[in-house]
């Protein structure tokens, strides 16, 4: 890896195409990772325990607890706002703000973080839980294993 770290910034020396190393991070997977110093023109990459891609959170464990959290944490602020802001909470003006606000929170990048774990599908699942009290006439209702459709 390194060898190819070289070579890239040779490329970039003599192209005048400088890479800013300070932007560059290196995120190592797994237990028995080695835990490598790279460096690329003669800087070191500097080394992070966790990082946002394309909205998905990953860390060096590549469990998707850390992804479910954050995404439940987020999708919990919009049913805070629809909460605090909304009055009329009929079932039907409800479902319509659940599915343009809050699930696409939750269903975003879904295949690539999978969650399997039962903590992190509670996680998820007791967001939909709680937006489910919101609605008018629903707050006695359990909600079946699953998305609200």
């Amino acid at each position: 890896m390194q060898q190819d770290l070289d070579r890239l910034g040779e490329w970039a020396h003599n192209n005048r195409m400088p890479f800013n190393v300070k932007k560059c991070k290196v995120l190592h997977i797994g237990k028995t990772n080695p835990h490598t110093v790279y460096t690329l023109m003669d800087k070191n990459i500097t080394e992070i325990d966790e990082e946002k891609d394309l909205g998905v959170f990953f860390n060096s464990a590549f469990k998707p607890t850390l992804n479910c959290n954050r995404v439940s944490k987020s999708a919990n602020k919009t049913i805070g706002l629809i909460k605090r802001c909304i009055i009329n909470r009929s079932a039907e003006g409800m479902m319509t703000l659940y599915k343009t606000l809050v699930r696409p929170k939750l269903d975003y990048c879904i295949p690539v973080c999978r969650p399997y774990l039962k903590k992190d599908i509670k996680v998820l699942e007791k967001v939909q839980k709680r937006f489910t009290k919101l609605i008018n006439g629903c707050k006695e209702k359990s909600m079946n294993r699953g998305y609200i459709n």
